[in-house]
């Protein structure tokens, strides 16, 4: 591993490698403007802010690095603030209607793990509902003033059947950006269903607001289950690691790991996570017990970690056919990577986004000669219904 990522992981997770102290090296200049460099593409910047103001050492930062780790901060602070108010009040409608839901993944650490609104940026907050109340909770957005966003815009979406549809959904009004789930997981995957996830679903409180946050076990889960599948396809960022390991390690999550262990068997999921809680205790020495029998099948997956952990600065360009962008949205940070298929019939109107963070997005018309002869069938018959219209009139 880079001696800047093992940095940044030891900075932004205390007692990683050096205990409660700053990990070394970071009064080295060149190694803290690659620190600092490495937080701001992966999604660290406020919390490296954080903790280098609690060590006295962000002035040691070069000024222009410095200038965007803490503007991080604020405009990390002031978006979730203004997306806890529109989660506000979108949970009292939902109470009203008497629809149950929960709070997942990133929303939820803040409340569970962060407990600071201003340190875990997101990009969207997600919901999960019952899977009988998946009709009510749209048209509760709809009628909230939420826009939906991932409607299938290709015929190619016809291959996704009905259900597989109806589980996910994406929302916006204003900066509140709504993942509505009726379950974690796809066909072939380890499924989460709702009753799973909300079985011993506890309350958080973050900025004087109450989310209903699943029990430490099955979000331990998925937050296991989603770095694997994201790292596997190259999308994975170092945040999503460390929310694992400041979680594994918070003291106030307490986890039950009997019931973690039958979790897992009871999803199928168990070689994926033996492998991650091998890598956890061994490679990153995190207080996590030995839950799983040792002739427990675990995934390789310290090698795939390395791995990963290697190429996560790489330059790629990143492809994304319209018919997937709003489950892959953009391509976000460094070294994400998304498979591009292009299709035999219908043409590909992808994204491009280079993964060093530019926010810049280029548009790519992929013109194929199956649309060319369709469109220019379409405007041949446009104007022949013009002209009947014509002799009509």
């Amino acid at each position: 591993m880079d001696s800047s990522v093992e940095t940044l992981l030891a900075l932004c997770c205390p007692g990683l490698v050096t205990g409660s102290g700053s990990p070394p090296g970071l009064r080295n200049p060149g190694l803290m403007e690659d620190v600092c460099q490495r937080a701001l593409r992966h999604g660290l910047a406020p919390l490296v802010a954080d903790r280098l103001r609690t060590l006295d050492l962000l002035d040691l930062v070069p000024s222009p690095v410095r200038q965007d780790l803490e503007s991080s901060y604020i405009e990390t602070f002031a978006k979730n603030q203004a997306c806890l108010l529109e989660l506000g009040r979108l949970g009292e409608i939902f109470r009203k209607l008497d629809l149950e839901f929960l709070i997942l993944k990133g929303m939820a650490l803040t409340a569970t793990v962060y407990r600071d609104p201003g340190l875990r940026p997101m990009d969207d907050v997600d919901i999960l509902v019952a899977p009988d109340q998946w009709d009510q909770a749209v048209s509760t957005l709809e009628d909230s003033g939420f826009r939906r966003l991932s409607i299938p815009e290709s015929p190619l979406a016809g291959r996704l059947k009905e259900r597989e549809i109806r589980t996910m959904a994406t929302y916006r009004k204003g900066v509140l950006v709504v993942d509505l789930h009726s379950r974690i997981g796809k066909t072939g995957e380890p499924m989460l269903s709702f009753d799973l996830m909300n079985t011993g679903a506890r309350t958080r409180t973050l900025e004087s607001l109450a989310l209903v946050c699943p029990a430490p076990e099955p979000m331990l889960l998925h937050l296991l289950l989603h770095l694997d599948k994201h790292m596997h396809r190259g999308l994975a960022r170092l945040s999503n690691l460390v929310d694992i390991l400041r979680f594994v390690s918070d003291p106030d999550t307490s986890v039950d790991w009997e019931g973690f262990r039958d979790l897992c068997r009871h999803t199928g999921s168990e070689s994926l996570c033996a492998g991650w809680l091998h890598v956890l205790r061994h490679r990153f020495r995190r207080p996590v017990p030995a839950v799983f029998p040792e002739h427990t099948p675990r995934q390789n997956t310290e090698t795939n970690l390395e791995r990963w952990l290697e190429r996560a600065d790489r330059p790629e360009l990143e492809l994304i056919p319209p018919w997937r962008r709003s489950t892959y949205r953009m391509a976000r940070g460094p070294g994400e990577k998304v498979r591009f298929t292009l299709s035999v019939l219908f043409p590909s109107f992808a994204y491009m986004r280079y993964a060093y963070g530019i926010r810049s997005r280029l548009a790519l018309v992929w013109f194929h000669p199956y649309r060319i002869i369709d469109r220019g069938i379409r405007y041949l018959g446009a104007k022949r219904r013009t002209r009947r219209e014509r002799k009509t009139h």
